[in-house]
């Protein structure tokens, strides 16, 4: 290697290890002292954001809940506006039904009368 020839990477030896195995490696992970202070962060981490989470949702809640209230509002504005409309037309044509009878009871009786007369002349001319 010194003489300036290039390396290829099966040619490169491994970096040297200081005697700890690689399944030494991982024992150190299961450690009381290593694996507490990470699972705790792991913990608090998740809970941290359930809460986050939990309080989105409520505020979402919320959200809805105000449109809902709103939509029950204008949607009792307008079937209470439906409403007056219907009694005003129904107002408007039990009036026209009174003057349509009215109308009639004069048609009934001017009938009435040319009848009477009529009768009268027949039993005038017997």
């Amino acid at each position: 290697m010194a003489s300036g020839t290039p390396t290829t990477k099966s040619q490169v030896p491994p970096p040297p290890t200081a005697g700890v195995s690689a399944v030494e490696r991982w024992r150190q992970w299961g450690e009381p002292a290593v694996a507490s202070p990470i699972i705790t962060a792991l913990v608090i981490s998740l809970v941290s954001i359930g809460a986050v989470a939990f309080q989105a949702l409520k505020a979402d809640i919320r959200a809805v809940e105000t449109r809902l209230i709103t939509v029950e509002a204008t949607l009792r504005e307008e079937i209470r506006a439906s409403e007056d409309r219907q009694r005003e037309e129904i107002r408007a044509s039990e009036a026209r039904q009174r003057g349509d009878v009215t109308a009639l009871r004069g048609d009934v009786t001017a009938l009435s009368d040319k009848l009477d007369r009529v009768l009268e002349n027949l039993l005038a001319a017997r």
